[in-house]
């Protein structure tokens, strides 16, 4: 990948229930942000207003990320075919 800086961002209302999430897509060298008490709008203004960042990694709080490489992946290959987002409708499951 190249030497994007990426951030993950989580916007969180239960500090217990992030730090258990936390503890499935943490990647060394990718900050993750906990943002709490904000708007859903307010959520997505912090994040496009983040000058540190170039790639933000959305991931709520009560998502289940087994395999990070393959988000990195993704990633990657988002890169290569110059999409600008992806994701799955809230409450989806894949």
């Amino acid at each position: 990948m190249k030497p994007y800086r990426i951030k993950i961002y989580t916007r969180s209302a239960n500090l217990e229930l992030y730090e258990y999430a936390k503890g499935l897509f943490s990647i060394p060298n990718i900050p993750v942000v906990r943002l709490t008490d904000t708007t859903s709008d307010s959520y997505l203004y912090q994040i496009l207003n983040d000058k540190n960042c170039d790639i933000a990694i959305n991931i709520d709080e009560d998502a289940f990320i087994v395999d990070t490489k393959r988000m990195l992946d993704l990633v990657d290959y988002m890169l290569e075919n110059d999409y600008v987002n992806c994701g799955m409708p809230d409450g989806g499951a894949l």
